[in-house]
């Protein structure tokens, strides 16, 4: 009888430590070496005179046997008002803060969270990022932080009396237009990039005053990233829409 009882009692201690085991980790390497605990703060400091975005990554380990499917969210609990935040996972990006994704049971699903930010922005912009699955009630909650340096350094007075428009139309279909003046300096350009901050097309601003027109006819429809530009310092950032 006391064999009996050790055995539904060893069972019970079992089943008990199994369902107290999360379904899934999450990591902040694709090794899997660094944990992101529940509630943790992730701190991530970019240049923006050189960079057009900050990029977050986070890695979930699925802890079972089958594909795991789990539900993503955003919670911005500061962002500037300039700046765009965009959710990407498994190599898809979401035009929405929240999405369903599967965690393969082979290999760790790849999170990615980007914010395309002005480079005047010296502000912390603080995102929530929420994961729960829905058939075991697993919740991860973790914060990220994204903090620029200084940027007000690699401003001159010799340009501080330039003037550029916001890019117009928005949306663009063929063409899209920026309006500048008082551009002194020889070494300016305008950039377009993808949401995904891949580059595509660059334009030299060669006059003092004028109007620069970039072809947007075979670009797809969606957002796209813009900088500009002066002795290879990023001074704007900023995004437009292509509507075709």
């Amino acid at each position: 009888m006391k064999k009996i009882i050790f055995y539904f009692t060893f069972i019970f201690i079992l089943n008990a430590l199994a369902s107290a085991q999360s379904t899934y980790t999450v990591y902040s390497d694709e090794e899997l070496n660094q944990m992101i605990s529940n509630n943790d703060t992730i701190t991530i400091i970019a240049d923006s005179s050189s960079q057009v975005s900050f990029d977050f990554f986070a890695y979930l380990k699925n802890n079972t046997n089958a594909d795991l499917n789990v539900h993503i969210e955003l919670q911005p609990i500061y962002i500037s008002p300039d700046n765009m935040l965009q959710l990407c996972y498994g190599g898809t990006c979401f035009t929405t803060l929240y999405c369903d994704g599967v965690i393969p049971a082979t290999s760790p699903g790849e999170l990615h969270i980007t914010l395309y930010y002005t480079s005047s922005d010296t502000q912390v912009n603080i995102v929530k990022a929420m994961i729960y699955n829905n058939t075991k009630g697993d919740t991860s909650t973790f914060f990220v932080k994204f903090k620029s340096k200084n940027t007000t350094s690699f401003y001159n007075p010799q340009m501080q009396s330039f003037k550029i428009s916001k890019p117009f139309p928005n949306p663009a279909n063929e063409f899209v237009k920026f309006r500048y003046s008082n551009f002194n300096s020889n070494n300016a350009n305008i950039t377009i990039y993808s949401i995904l901050g891949d580059p595509i097309t660059s334009k030299k601003i060669s006059n003092n005053n004028g109007i620069l027109n970039i072809n947007t006819s075979n670009l797809k429809t969606g957002y796209y990233i813009y900088t500009v530009s002066v002795n290879d310092k990023k001074i704007i950032t900023n995004r437009f829409l292509v509507k075709h």
